[in-house]
C-alpha cells in the first residue's frame, strides 16, 4: 500500500527513501504509539543529560522502555496478521 492511491489505508508514510502504507487500524495505531514513545525516549534521555538527580531518570526510562517494546511488539505482529496462509 505504498502507491499513490489506496482503498482504505488510514496510515501513510513517505520519506522518499522510505515508504510505508497500512489498512489495519490496530497496526497504524501501533506504529505511531511506538514513534511518539521513542520520540519520548529521546528526550528523556536528552533531559537527563543536564540532570543532577538522576534516580527518576532511571524509572522513567525503563518504564518508556517497556511501554515501547509492548507497542513495537505490537506492530510488527500485526503486520503480516491480514495475509493469507494460500
Amino acid at each position: 500500500m505504498t502507491g499513490p492511491a489506496a482503498d482504505n489505508r488510514i496510515l501513510f508514510i513517505n520519506f522518499g527513501f522510505f515508504k510505508f502504507g497500512s489498512d489495519d487500524k490496530a497496526h497504524a495505531g501501533s506504529i505511531v504509539l511506538s514513534v511518539v514513545l521513542l520520540g519520548m525516549a529521546l528526550l528523556i534521555i536528552l533531559l537527563g543529560m543536564f540532570s543532577e538527580n538522576a534516580a527518576w531518570l532511571d524509572k522513567v526510562f525503563a518504564w518508556i522502555g517497556s511501554a515501547f517494546t509492548f507497542v513495537a511488539g505490537v506492530a510488527i505482529g500485526r503486520g503480516g496478521k491480514d495475509n493469507s496462509a494460500d
